[in-house]
């Protein structure tokens, strides 16, 4: 669990670490993305996803954080990796679930794709990783379009647990994640990787799915 720092406010942060170790979420090695990004660290959210049991506790563990009332409101996720843990969160509290389209960079749009949302609804937003808190941005655009009330947002990882808590004061929203992305030693990949050759520093983790 080196990549990732558990919340220190979850319940069972043992649950949460076992769940995750399992599923064999988390990758090592040295990955170049695009845009000379490169990391040694990546997250596969879907692997979680196609485990029931460690889902389950995931969206558990996640949803406790919660400070608001869960009956009535709904959950809307992207129709990407986070669409597991939007619909397990939305089983869990026996809620609607809607979902968004997402765009060629499985960033999520302001189209909804499966659901409803209508004026006056309560909705939580759900995603695996995030990080300054924009890529959430259409998301609530939607909400706003159709007269609907974002109260929340759950993360399971965070890159930079202050920039989302920063997002989530500008946004009046209440904000909770399980993991935090952690900084540690990173190594130089291979030559063949454009960011190595432009001295350019790692990403600490990201998601693939």
């Amino acid at each position: 669990m080196s990549a990732l720092a558990i919340n220190p406010a979850v319940a069972d942060p043992a649950a949460v670490a076992a769940a995750i170790a399992r599923t064999g979420a988390i990758l090592h090695g040295h990955f170049a993305l695009r845009r000379e990004l490169h990391i040694d660290t990546a997250v596969r959210f879907r692997a979680i996803g196609r485990d029931p049991d460690a889902l389950a506790v995931i969206a558990a563990q996640l949803a406790g954080l919660a400070t608001w009332r869960w009956p009535g409101a709904r959950v809307l996720s992207p129709e990407s990796a986070g669409f597991f843990l939007g619909a397990a969160v939305a089983r869990l509290h026996g809620l609607a679930h809607a979902v968004v389209e997402t765009d060629v960079r499985r960033l999520p749009t302001a189209t909804l794709a499966t659901g409803e949302l209508a004026a006056g609804d309560r909705v939580v937003l759900v995603n695996d990783v995030g990080s300054t808190g924009a890529g959430l941005e259409p998301m609530l655009d939607l909400i706003a379009q159709r007269g609907a009330q974002a109260i929340g947002v759950l993360l399971f990882a965070v890159v930079g647990a202050d920039t989302f808590a920063a997002w989530c004061n500008r946004r009046n929203l209440m904000g909770h994640h399980l993991t935090v992305a952690r900084w540690g030693e990173l190594t130089p990949g291979a030559a063949t990787c454009a960011g190595c050759a432009e001295g350019l520093p790692l990403v600490p983790v990201t998601e693939f799915s």
